[in-house]
């Protein structure tokens, strides 16, 4: 302990309650144990005076689950469920303090910008192969062919043409149609 005391010294007069002792880095509620930064409490215990905290952030901070959560955008119990998958879906800690997992912010940023899900190529594959946009032109030139001819081209018949669903179909249709007119 940075303060010189044992455990039970520093139970029974905890040194943390003096008046001008930096206040912990993370917000300690429940289960989460209070963590200093070691510089400011060596600048303490010397008598120097405490320097502050920076502006910016670290890549190199450590965050716990809750802060993890909050960085990447997700709730807390679904972090938590991200981690405790037989096969995690989240990155490993870098750090255990105090027996609670932390990770580095440049750890989060890197597996969220890699992160398959929703707008990033995440989820099940069209069974035509081809992308939104790919269906769409599709789309467009088998409407624009079909009213050169004279017919008009039902989403069904689109979606027996491409190999795509009947939904997915008339949304395109519609949005081909809504363009147009």
């Amino acid at each position: 302990m940075a303060h010189g005391l044992s455990a039970g010294q520093a139970r029974r007069q905890p040194p943390w309650t003096a008046d001008g002792h930096p206040r912990p880095v993370n917000n300690p509620q429940g289960r989460r144990a209070a963590l200093w930064d070691r510089e400011q409490v060596l600048a303490y215990i010397a008598g120097e005076p405490v320097p502050a905290l920076p502006d910016v952030d670290d890549p190199d901070d450590l965050l716990d689950a809750e802060e993890a959560a909050a960085l990447v955008g997700l709730a807390q119990a679904t972090w938590l469920s991200y981690l405790n998958r037989p096969r995690p879906l989240a990155p490993a800690p870098d750090a255990t303090i105090r027996g609670m997992p932390h990770w580095r912010r440049s750890t989060l940023t890197g597996w969220q910008a890699n992160r398959v899900g929703q707008g990033v190529g995440g989820g099940r594959p069209s069974r035509s192969g081809l992308s939104t946009d790919e269906l769409e032109e599709r789309v467009r030139t088998l409407l624009t062919e079909a009213a050169a001819t004279g017919r008009w081209l039902s989403a069904r018949a689109v979606s027996r043409e491409l190999g795509i669903s009947p939904t997915t179909a008339s949304k395109l249709v519609a949005s081909v149609r809504g363009e147009s007119g």
